[in-house]
This record gives C-alpha cells, structure tokens and sequence, in this order.
C-alpha cells in the first residue's frame, strides 16, 4: 500500500536531516504539505458560515486592505457582507469563499487560490489579479444560466479581467469543442464564429488550443470562421501565421472614411 504523507515528510527528514543547508528548506516543505491538507480537508465541508463582524480596515485608493490575518480571522467568524467587495487584498492564500459572492472592484495583489472551496457562483468581473498563483481552482466548474442546447448561443469573456482571460478562452473553446463533437453524433453541422480571434494569440496556451481546433474541427462537421479588426496583430504570431496556411478562404475589407 501507498506510504502516508507524515511517512514519506519522516523519510525526508531521515535523508536530509544531517544537511544544515536544507534546514529552512526543509521546514519550508512541510509547511506547504501541512497548510496543503489542511485545505483540502475543508473540501469535505460545506462553508456556511456569515456574522455581523466589524473590522477596522486601513485604505488603500479607496479600497479596504485584507491581508492574512484578516481573512483568517473573518473566515472563523463568517464572512461579513461586502467583504469581497471593493476590497484590496494582498498576498493572501484564499483557501474558501461563500457561495453567491461578489467580487466587484477588488484588487487581488500577489493572492494565492489555493484548493478553494467554491461551490457556487462567484462573481470575479471588474477585478484585477496582479500576479499570484491558482491551485485547484474550480472557478469555471459550475453550472451555466446559460441553455447551451440552443441553436445559437453567444458566449460573451468581453468583462473576463485579464488575470482570469488566458484560462476563460480555453475553457470557453472545450466547451464549444464538446458541443461540436455533440452534434456530430446527432448528424449536424455547427459554425463557430470567433470575433477579435486576435486575443487567443496574446497567451501561448490559449493559441495552441485555438490551432488545434482550427484543424480538427472540420473533422467532427465542424466549420470555424475567425475575425479581427486588425490582421497584423494577429500575425505577431507563428501560431497565427500556420492557422492561416491551414485556412480555406481569407477575406479582408479595407477600412474606408465616410461622410
């Protein structure tokens, strides 16, 4: 059978425990591994917890600052209303959110989501996420308002905050592969428009993603058409450049002024 994680921490210990050098690395590890479990702990239970707490909050342009402490004390107590809202946290590990909760006009400054406990909507628009880490994080893993057995469906990233965007086209683009790949068994055809396609090429993995399906879509009765103001910016891109090689039909309209 599989060793347990204070085994396998004892057995580092045992092997690097003469090395003084790797003393604070060491530490350093265990830590990690412990605050790791703890969160994933949290998983099993479901997070209900709001109070009536008042904080005193410092500002910061015009924003109320949350570091750890207070996210953790708040998390023991309940969440208050408007926690998350208009809010700067920085360097926090965010290990659970309430579910219904709303984000709008928070800095997320060098946070960490670490197995967070979202179980419901969280709404992440008008935010902004400068650095930091995602571990785990399920935000684009709950159930959609929107009837995606429509015959056309609109799928809108235009509010995604750029921290969140890479992996919101990614998403958004499997999404419309499992749809594709869903009709085909059912004998039609599915067009997929991408507008401003030039976006996919800003992050590398969101551009791969798109080729891929630029080529196998039409394997599955699947018929892609991209756009974009501006060609040039797309063709910044190698990735962009072979999708082009790789396309049936290219059309560009010339900007004219009018009176």
């Amino acid at each position: 059978g599989g060793r347990t994680v204070g085994e396998l921490l004892a057995e580092v210990d045992a092997v690097c425990g003469g090395w003084k050098d790797y003393d604070e690395d060491r530490a350093m590890l265990r830590q990690y591994v412990q605050d790791f479990q703890h969160q994933k702990s949290l998983l099993s239970h479901g997070y209900t917890k709001i109070s009536d707490a008042q904080y005193s909050y410092k500002m910061h342009n015009g924003r109320k600052v949350i570091d750890q402490q207070l996210y953790d004390q708040a998390a023991k107590d309940g969440f208050p209303a408007g926690f998350f809202r208009d809010s700067f946290f920085h360097r926090v590990t965010l290990y659970c959110l309430p579910d219904g909760q709303y984000c709008s006009n928070s800095v997320f400054d060098l946070c960490t989501f670490a197995v967070c406990r979202i179980n419901g909507y969280v709404d992440f628009s008008h935010c902004s996420f400068c650095g930091g880490e995602f571990h785990s994080l399920n935000v684009f893993a709950h159930p959609t308002n929107v009837n995606m057995d429509n015959r056309l469906v609109v799928l809108d990233l235009y509010e995604m905050g750029e921290q969140l965007r890479p992996t919101a086209l990614v998403v958004t683009l499997e999404a419309i592969q499992n749809r594709v790949m869903k009709n085909r068994k059912r004998g039609k055809f599915t067009w997929v428009f991408i507008d401003e396609c030039y976006l996919y090429f800003k992050y590398h993995c969101s551009g791969e993603f798109l080729y891929r399906a630029w080529k196998c879509f039409r394997k599955y009765a699947g018929i892609m058409t991209a756009a974009t103001q501006n060609v040039e910016e797309c063709l910044k891109s190698e990735t962009a450049w072979l999708m082009l090689a790789n396309s049936l039909t290219g059309v560009r309209f010339s900007h004219t002024t009018g009176t």
